[in-house]
């Protein structure tokens, strides 16, 4: 990249988790003209289960989620959006995982990476963390040869995911005000299969991630809302973008 430009890359457990904890900065890096690439580690497809008497298949289901994923994405303005092979409930802690991790990073010259927090109770997101983490390493090893050339990610921010709250405290507080219609209209697109569906009930993303956004510029002691990372290191912050 450029002097002047970022490369960040967000690494999903679920095509969904970085739409509901970091839409707004997402935003706030692809409206300033940084690179950003979404990608989901599985495509979170398993929520089929917990509906009894759908008329869609599995799969319908399945290409429904990438679907809602990528046009969440083209709300924000990003259109590098990826999902990977493996599946929902069963990301594995793997070679194979660290590598394609590795090679992304290495193929968009990410400067930053965002991934999921270590203290969660959801086993794909545990897996998604140490396997980004070790990615990381990899990724900048000029002695581990991969298709691309070595590059060095500059930092590692941790989402706030209510799934991962296990001794987090974030230490950074983006400003999201300008932009939270669009993270806005981003859950909403996530909620669309549901909607066409006739779906109701369940956990209310759009309104917990409404009311923790509200919540975290309220703390922040300076924003209307924000998102909030905890970083590899401890430098409590207030800005747009994430330091590095």
């Amino acid at each position: 990249m450029s002097n002047d430009k970022l490369s960040i890359v967000f690494f999903d457990a679920h095509a969904a988790d970085m739409i509901n904890s970091s839409a707004g900065t997402i935003a706030n890096y692809a409206k300033a003209g940084h690179r950003v690439t979404l990608v989901a580690l599985t495509p979170g497809e398993k929520g089929y289960a917990f509906y009894e008497g759908l008329e869609i298949t599995a799969e319908q289901y399945l290409q429904a989620k990438i679907d809602m994923w990528e046009g969440a994405g083209e709300i924000l303005g990003v259109h590098d959006v990826r999902t990977l092979e493996w599946r929902d409930g069963e990301l594995p802690y793997h070679d194979d995982v660290i590598n394609t991790c590795c090679d992304i990073m290495r193929e968009v010259q990410a400067d930053i990476v965002v991934t999921h927090w270590k203290g969660s109770f959801h086993k794909d997101h545990v897996n998604a963390y140490k396997n980004v983490e070790d990615a990381v390493f990899l990724a900048g090893l000029p002695g581990y040869e991969r298709k691309h050339p070595a590059h060095r990610v500059r930092q590692i921010f941790y989402t706030d995911n209510w799934e991962d709250w296990e001794a987090y405290q974030p230490d950074i507080y983006v400003d999201i005000t300008d932009v939270m219609d669009l993270k806005l209209a981003a859950l909403d697109k996530l909620l669309q299969i549901t909607r066409d569906l006739g779906l109701e009930g369940g956990f209310d993303y759009k309104g917990f991630y409404q009311a923790l956004a509200k919540m975290r510029g309220c703390l922040s002691r300076e924003f209307e809302y924000a998102e909030g990372y905890l970083a590899s290191y401890k430098a409590t912050q207030r800005a747009k973008l994430l330091p590095v």
